[in-house]
């Protein structure tokens, strides 16, 4: 605790010259993670093509080669390193150009396809707020409890021009 004024003021010196030099270690943080992600890019796009590359070519080979794996009963195959093959896949559609994704949720609940729809409840805040308060009892019983938060909450700003200054 302070005994005046001026012990409170030489602690927000203190803060503040702290929170210079977290602000400064941040910015040095921050600067050595941009030259990191600049540095990796640069050594990750040849390493990126050459993989879209031999992707490209795996794929495009199964693909014109899909009678080795539509012959037996199975449709891949196992090799030393992993495995190659045909998927059957099933495309879910998109939406139509100015569909949006609630109308088409709406579609799906109207005709009756409730699994696949999910529906998020959120509760207003604002709304609750304005209730009249005899409905609080009633939202307490409910697990709703309401606190009250006290007006005088103490605070403090710091005077960074003044930190700078001194620095």
């Amino acid at each position: 605790m302070f005994n005046n004024l001026q012990e409170a003021d030489n602690t927000l010196r203190r803060i503040g010259r702290l929170q210079r030099n977290i602000k400064s270690e941040e910015v040095l943080l921050n600067d050595a993670i941009e030259h990191l992600k600049k540095e990796t890019e640069r050594k990750v796009i040849p390493l990126r093509e050459e993989f879209n590359s031999a992707d490209r070519v795996l794929l495009d080979w199964i693909k014109d080669n899909k009678r080795i794996f539509t012959q037996g009963a199975t449709k891949s195959q196992e090799l030393t390193y992993g495995g190659i093959g045909l998927r059957d896949s099933v495309s879910v559609p998109k939406a139509m150009p100015g569909q949006k994704r609630d109308e088409i949720a709406k579609s799906l609940l109207k005709a009756g396809f409730r699994d696949c729809v999910k529906v998020e409840y959120k509760w207003i805040k604002n709304a609750v707020k304005a209730l009249d308060t005899s409905l609080r009892p009633k939202l307490e019983r409910l697990g709703i409890m309401f606190t009250r938060v006290r007006k005088d909450q103490p605070f403090y700003t710091i005077n960074e021009q003044k930190i700078a200054e001194e620095a």
